[in-house]
């Protein structure tokens, strides 16, 4: 017998514009911005928790809308500031909000828009392909032999001397964590970097993201600043599973931004500002995620 689906009641919601003191039309949501959304509809049993989240149908659609804050819930409506971590253009007709409680109600069909923080640069065109390389003549038994110990030889040196490595990196990084904590020294180069922006310095990405890896590095125990982010993040869901889940798409999308950041030559001030404030952000995120044991 096919299982009937829980009735959910249905609610209309409406964009009521920027948080105070942001400076973004609905027209211009860039990532990290934050917008109010007042949604209303017929009476459900309890009014929203604080927990309240939204619940897309697709995985892939987490986090292209994200609660930060209920303003207001009552048995009629509810008002929330939101923010969106996924550019592009969204759209979803089964949006659900749900609280911790199981307390929740269907949001009628909803669109939305995010810009990246840094406009798209232009593609550079890859080399063409060279070869084919044909041999004159085909490769013997013993030849075949020969090149298969120096491979194996090769891997088996490169992977012994990328153990060694790791392991006199977390040594280090563990004989660093006695002094402040990832966490402090994180906040004070932000403080740094807001400063001199303030002082109308030039804005150093590089130094943000320097600082963000750092953080992950002592606090992860890994050599983050020393190979590629996707290896961090494995390291990540390896360690924190429920903390990867929770914030592997809003990593991504810092990362990604800082790196087209860094590839500008001339980077806005606002855009800058945006990058600290989500940084900053996330980096709250991980600490209580790193915190909960």
């Amino acid at each position: 017998m096919k299982q009937e689906q829980q009735y959910l009641v249905p609610w209309t919601c409406d964009w009521m514009g920027p948080r105070p003191g942001g400076s973004q039309e609905l027209e211009q949501w860039t990532v990290g911005d934050v917008f109010q959304l007042s949604c209303r509809g017929e009476p459900i049993g309890r009014p929203l928790k604080a927990d309240a989240q939204f619940v897309f149908p697709q995985r892939d659609q987490a986090y292209s809308l994200h609660v930060l804050e209920v303003i207001e819930s009552e048995s009629t409506y509810a008002r929330f500031w939101v923010t969106g971590y996924r550019p592009g253009a969204h759209q979803s007709s089964e949006l659900k909000l749900v609280d911790s409680s199981g307390q929740a109600v269907a949001v009628e069909p909803l669109e939305w828009e995010i810009h990246s923080v840094i406009a798209q640069q232009e593609e550079a065109s890859p080399y063409p392909p060279y070869g084919p390389y044909l041999l004159s003549t085909p490769w013997s038994y013993w030849a075949s032999w020969v090149l298969a110990l120096v491979a194996f030889l090769a891997l088996f040196g490169w992977r012994w001397r990328r153990w060694s490595q790791r392991r006199f990196w977390r040594a280090e990084l563990q004989s660093q964590g006695r002094a402040q904590t990832p966490y402090v020294l994180f906040h004070r180069e932000l403080r740094a970097l807001r400063r001199r922006l303030e002082q109308g310095l030039v804005q150093d990405v590089g130094l943000l993201r320097e600082a963000f890896l750092l953080y992950l590095a002592r606090s992860l125990l890994v050599p983050a600043h020393r190979q590629s982010f996707r290896q961090t993040l494995r390291e990540l869901k390896s360690q924190r599973p429920k903390l990867y889940r929770a914030l592997h798409p809003a990593l991504q999308s810092l990362d990604k931004e800082l790196k087209k950041a860094q590839d500008l030559d001339v980077l806005q001030r606002q855009d800058f500002a945006q990058l600290l404030e989500i940084s900053g952000r996330l980096v709250d995120q991980l600490e209580e995620g790193f915190k909960d044991k």
